[in-house]
């Protein structure tokens, strides 16, 4: 009797075991599902970026900038996800562009992203853009901190968004894109203060940035530069709001009131880049040099000529190859000091001597002792001597101003399309944009994020490998977790 309740004991308790253990096991699985149901839709909705150059993710850099932002900021996104969708042709990357803005959200309390649909909406088109003159498209994305507003154009003929060194004729999939560079940068941008803005002039048969300077564009565009364009003569005036004046390859002169206007606006701390090109038949520039004279430099109507065969290209004495050599560069381009340019006809800079005081002056590239200025005018008339190619000078006119920078070169091609696509971009470009960096007076470069291309790496499954996939995943598995079960379920009914 004894040994009976002693075997019913260990019985009941083995019961009580399996059955507690079983209790466990229901609970646990009731817990996961309720669980899930509760999570489902951020654990389904939740995307992992497996991609190589994580195209999907914004980077440290981003991140560093998003947490120091103390400022209310809003992300206009100027579609709805209906239109990312119906845009079977564009649709995956403007899906890869509206990710970061996304992620930006998620990293600072104060950014705050608006979807917008410009059809459906078009009271809140009309506020970021009350005088039309952002032109805002359909896609485009708008930063608004304050007062400050900048769009970003992600348009895919857009080049400003790829990186020079890519090969601009390549399938957009495989070229660079600086998108993120360019949306944290426009961050950066209306929530430090004001966007900084260039004016191009025109009506003196200047040259644009579309037609053959898209690098230029985007050299000065990545130091956060928003662009428009001025005719002084009828505007009368130069806009408060412009950081910097652009005169792009002028083919006649200032106008005498036009040369008051501009030399005011220096005086005042004004920063202005000139770029000179020979002008046939041959002009003088005495309106453009009454404003350069006030640094003590003069533009003349005669072509560079290089005799030092390690200047220039073989046989072609006006196409000059110059090491940069000097310059304020150790706040800005420290690292250019071996970069070489090319220069095709470069016109003659005189620097005068002692004019005028209070002027910093420094000549980046210039040619060797050998080199000769030939007139435009009278070919026979020719100086030998040094010239400078590329110039800054700082002014101080005012001690209630800011000094006043310009720039100051004496050929454009060196950074214009036609010339880039026979040479290295990168080195016009990044000389460029420290020049530029020098002249607006910034110390600290653009952040610069690396650039990544479209392309996704693809996993390719031969047929027998699909069927062995198949085989494994659909029969041997399942097959395993039922002999398991019965295996255990067995054991169980003979204990």
């Amino acid at each position: 009797m004894y040994e009976q309740d002693a075997k019913k004991g260990k019985i009941n308790k083995k019961k009580l075991l399996y059955g507690s253990g079983a209790l466990v096991t229901i609970i646990i699985v009731l817990a996961v599902s309720v669980f899930a149901v509760m999570g489902s839709d951020n654990f389904l909705n939740r995307k992992f970026d497996l991609t190589t150059e994580k195209i999907y993710s914004i980077s440290q850099k981003s991140i560093d900038v998003l947490q120091k932002i103390d400022t209310e900021l809003t992300i206009y996104r100027l579609a709805d996800d209906q239109m990312v969708t119906e845009d079977s042709t564009n649709g995956g990357f403007y899906s890869m562009a509206y990710k970061f803005l996304d992620d930006y959200t998620k990293y600072n309390s104060k950014i705050n992203l608006v979807i917008v649909n410009p059809d459906k909406q078009p009271g809140i088109m009309s506020e970021l853009d009350l005088d039309n003159s952002r032109g805002l498209n359909k896609f485009d994305i708008v930063f608004k901190s304050g007062a400050n507003i900048k769009k970003v154009s992600i348009d895919l003929n857009n080049p400003d968004i790829f990186d020079n060194n890519s090969d601009q004729n390549a399938n957009p999939n495989n070229k660079k894109l600086i998108i993120e560079q360019i949306l944290t940068g426009a961050i950066i941008q209306v929530t430090n203060g004001t966007v900084p803005k260039l004016y191009s002039i025109s009506g003196h048969g200047e040259s644009t940035f579309d037609k053959s300077y898209t690098y230029l564009k985007s050299a000065i565009g990545s130091l956060g530069f928003d662009f428009a364009t001025l005719n002084i003569s009828i505007k009368k005036a130069i806009p408060d709001d412009a950081t910097m004046i652009l005169l792009l390859s002028p083919k006649t002169d200032l106008l005498p009131d036009e040369a008051y206007l501009l030399g005011q606006y220096m005086k005042k701390g004004g920063k202005v880049v000139f770029m000179f090109d020979p002008v046939i038949p041959a002009i003088s520039f005495p309106n453009f040099n009454s404003c350069l004279k006030e640094y003590n430099i003069e533009i003349q109507d005669s072509v560079i000529y290089e005799k030092d065969p390690n200047n220039n290209v073989p046989n072609s004495e006006e196409t000059l190859y110059l090491k940069l050599k000097g310059g304020p560069l150790t706040e800005v381009a420290s690292d250019l000091s071996k970069m070489a340019l090319f220069f095709n006809k470069a016109l003659q800079i005189n620097q005068l001597k002692n004019q005028n005081t209070n002027i910093q002056t420094a000549s980046w590239f210039y040619t060797s002792d050998k080199a000769i200025a030939q007139s435009l005018a009278n070919s026979s008339e020719s100086i030998t001597g040094t010239f400078p190619i590329i110039m800054t000078a700082q002014r101080q006119f005012l001690s209630t101003e800011k000094p006043s920078r310009i720039m100051i070169t004496a050929d454009t091609d060196f950074i214009s399309d036609s010339m880039i696509g026979i040479t290295d971009p990168q080195i016009p470009t990044a000389v460029m944009t420290a020049l530029v960096s020098w002249v607006n007076d910034e110390a600290k470069p653009a952040i610069v994020i690396e650039g990544k291309t479209m392309s996704t790496d693809q996993f390719a499954m031969t047929e027998a490998l699909a069927n062995i996939t198949f085989v494994i995943f659909i029969i041997v598995v399942p097959a395993i977790i039922i002999i398991f079960g019965i295996v255990v379920w067995a054991r169980r009914r003979h204990r």
